[in-house]
């Protein structure tokens, strides 16, 4: 991963006139906007980073970097410190504090990255016995050990001649010569693409599409082509899709450039920590589902390899897909009056800002077969996760159904009447007829019944016969078994909360005084959650297969 900072921000490069801001980065991180707003330029100034080869100009870049324990104690290792028996500094003193590094460019050979210098106050503690030298220097030599992969938005595979030099640009250009060294040279293992790209290629294709194999020949004009196997049937890969090659040419750079550049015939001994991929506009001449596939794919690998992935997109996709992750960050780039800047996705509002920015309708946004209504983020974790346990597992989310945000207190504002001619109700049913609603009860203390709103939504689905599941406890974590918990959090809870108690007052003991989050907690828990430990918990296990069942009924499933 790049190594951590508190906030980067850079200003006087082509259309960011003024300082934007990125956060530090994480396994997947989004710039979403439209065409020319400034999504590449992002890419650009990360990339300078950690990339010579790139010219950012006079633009003006610094990184905020806050002190941490191990600064502490790498600085005191350097200093004399270390050498005496003199008193040590208060670490409280130093642990926390923020410096601001500024990043050097322009040297006159391309031997040399970019470099960050702090020209602040040097000497932190007692004159020049603790120097921040020591902090810039291994953030420089940490950010000299990172090696990036970008592939742009325009890109293609071509047949190509044979060249001795095994490369892959930024276009695509290379991707034939790649495969060809893999497959037919000795000292290069031929199981990267014929094992690792074919299977991954079929896991992001499937069910769309399933190869057999992949192979390369010479043709009469000396160019190399390389062929795919379906069937029965041989397709040369130059006149397939547009999205295929796009899917062949990120599995070659994230399973194959690897390994060639590391010298290695397994992507498993690559240190993926130390690798940032770029990759642009990834959906395009790809249908939704196959974006999603393709995302959902490249999440898992960031996750699983520990490394970085820096995403532009225009798509709405990618908003549905990534937004409710822990370790995915979205950015918005927008251009006005010849302006860019960025805003960083963190609420529902701005999400819908998006949206009304991309003009995307609501055609494109439910592709879905069906909608599945629920209020924030923490039920959709629950629910696609009982789903995997007691529903059918052939379900896809973002083809069977697809997880919408009533937003809780503005349910009142729902309607799932079809007659209903009040325009101050958003109605449910023109969004998509297939749909359901998950809603917490939140019945505890005196209240014995649910309220008007919620009887009136439940009334109306009924009535047109789509599902409505009111929790029977008073929400939905009262559902959570108290061995995930337990499991999760290491706590010794002995019984399951109370239908209708506090769940916030109930994990107070385990949680202690920090304020409960419930969509941290819901992705920290999930994991934990097993069959036979919620089987018998009210009525999850039979309002899941009901919501199960409704979904196939959408999908003609059943």
């Amino acid at each position: 991963m790049f190594p951590e900072y508190e906030v980067l921000k850079f200003k006087n490069y082509k259309s960011f006139e003024d300082y934007s801001y990125i956060s530090s980065l994480k396994n997947i991180n989004v710039f979403i906007g439209k065409n020319n707003c400034g999504k590449s330029s992002c890419i650009d100034v990360l990339q300078s980073l950690v990339d010579n080869k790139i010219s950012i100009g006079n633009a003006k870049v610094q990184i905020d970097y806050r002190m941490k324990d191990k600064d502490y104690d790498l600085m005191m290792s350097k200093s004399n410190y270390s050498k005496t028996s003199m008193i040590r500094p208060d670490k409280g003193q130093f642990i926390g504090k923020i410096i601001s590094l500024n990043m050097k460019s322009g040297f006159a050979d391309n031997s040399k990255n970019r470099e960050f210098y702090y020209d602040g106050n040097k000497t932190i503690f007692f004159q020049n016995e603790l120097s921040v030298d020591t902090i810039v220097d291994d953030f420089n030599r940490k950010v000299c050990e990172i090696k990036h992969y970008r592939l742009n938005a325009e890109r293609n595979i071509l047949p190509e001649q044979e060249d001795k030099k095994i490369f892959l640009l930024e276009n695509g250009s290379g991707a034939t010569n790649v495969i060809l060294h893999v497959l037919n040279y000795a000292n290069c293992d031929e199981r990267l693409v014929r094992v690792d790209v074919l299977n991954a290629l079929n896991q992001i294709m499937y069910p769309d599409s399933k190869y057999d194999n992949i192979s390369i020949q010479k043709e009469k004009n000396e160019e190399w082509e390389v062929f795919l196997y379906e069937n029965d049937n041989r397709f040369p890969l130059s006149q397939m899709g547009s999205g295929l090659k796009t899917i062949i040419l990120v599995l070659l750079n994230i399973l194959v450039m690897p390994c060639i550049i590391g010298s290695t015939a397994n992507s498993q001994n690559i240190n993926y920590k130390n690798i940032v991929f770029s990759f642009e506009e990834l959906e395009n001449n790809l249908h939704p589902a196959l974006q999603r596939r393709l995302f959902e794919y490249l999440y898992h690998f960031s996750i699983e390899n520990d490394t970085t992935i820096l995403l532009t997109t225009h798509s709405h996709v990618a908003i549905n897909m990534f937004s409710d992750k822990k370790e995915a960050q979205l950015y918005h780039v927008i251009k006005e009056k010849g302006k860019s800047s960025i805003n960083k996705v963190e609420d529902y509002i701005t999400k819908c800002e998006i949206l009304q920015d991309l003009d995307v309708r609501a055609s494109d946004l439910f592709q879905a077969n069906g909608i599945i209504w629920v209020e924030g983020p923490s039920d959709k974790v629950y629910i696609k996760h009982w789903l995997e346990l007691w529903g059918d597992s052939e379900l896809v989310e973002g083809i069977d159904y697809q997880f919408l945000y009533y937003g809780g207190r503005i349910l009142s504002h729902f309607t799932a009447n079809p007659d209903s001619q009040d325009d101050n109700l958003i109605n449910i049913l023109s969004t998509n007829r297939n749909s359901a609603i998950v809603i917490d009860s939140d019945v505890c203390g005196k209240r014995k019944g649910i309220n008007v709103t919620k009887q009136r939504i439940k009334d109306e689905f009924k009535s047109v016969g789509m599902f409505c599941w009111i929790t029977q406890g008073k929400e939905i974590e009262n559902y959570i078994p108290y061995q995930a918990i337990n499991a999760a959090y290491n706590s010794n809870l002995s019984k399951q909360c109370g239908r209708n108690e506090l769940f916030p007052d109930y994990i107070k003991k385990v949680i202690g005084k920090s304020k409960f989050d419930k969509v941290n907690f819901a992705h920290k828990v999930i994991g934990s959650i097993t069959a036979d430990d919620t089987n018998n918990i009210l009525d999850l296990k039979s309002k899941i297969i009901e919501l199960s069942n409704m979904i196939k009924h959408w999908n003609s499933k059943e």
